[in-house]
């Protein structure tokens, strides 16, 4: 059992096991020496489908489409990256695709401004006689924020972004429901919870 291989002689690991289970060992007897690097994506793409009940009703697929961001940009923020294109896509009942994309003149961390295209995206692609089955939201050309070039009014604003996003994916994360959402996104959004109140704030 673990208990008995936590006590073995390190010299006995090594020789009848091999270095991958010594470092194993080392790590039960408190040896802090493997280490777990997480790759960041090179694009984040988050969906959610309305299947079997199809829908034309905009606010629906609306609040979907808006759900779908609040999902990638807490994952491109938990990576510590920006975007320099959007991109959002329906798939219809016959499974017929509807998109539109943006490149941004830089690549952006604000969830503000990246909530702004979306909704204009939005309108440009949404069609009202459309049976909606999925809706998608995509970040590509993701790139190290640190790496851009940031002037005096843009760079207050990412790091606030950036603490303001961090607070309320550990919160949402800690309830395992959207409880907590940005008030400068026009669009509402609200999503039953185990918290009565409804919680919303302004970037």
């Amino acid at each position: 059992d673990a208990l008995t291989f936590k006590q073995m002689d390190h010299r006995l690991v090594k020789n009848k096991l091999g270095m991958d289970w010594l470092k194993v060992w080392m790590e039960l007897n408190w040896r802090d020496i493997m280490t777990f690097e997480t790759k960041k994506p090179k694009n984040i793409v988050r969906t959610r489908s309305f299947h079997p009940h199809f829908t034309s009703d905009k606010d629906i697929v609306r609040n979907h489409v808006i759900n779908n961001l609040q999902k990638a940009y807490a994952e491109m923020r938990k990576h510590d990256l920006a975007t320099n294109r959007v991109w959002i896509s329906f798939r219809d009942k016959n499974y017929r695709k509807y998109w539109k994309d943006v490149f941004l003149q830089h690549a952006t961390t604000s969830l503000k401004d990246i909530t702004e295209v979306v909704k204009k995206l939005f309108s440009e692609c949404f069609y009202k006689w459309v049976m909606y089955r999925t809706t998608w939201v995509y970040f590509w050309w993701l790139s190290d924020p640190r790496r851009i070039t940031l002037d005096l009014f843009s760079a207050p604003s990412y790091y606030k972004d950036k603490a303001i996003s961090d607070a309320v994916s550990k919160i949402n994360q800690k309830f395992w429901k959207t409880v907590i959402k940005s008030a400068n996104q026009k669009f509402e959004y609200k999503q039953k919870s185990s918290i009565e109140s409804f919680v919303s704030f302004t970037v």
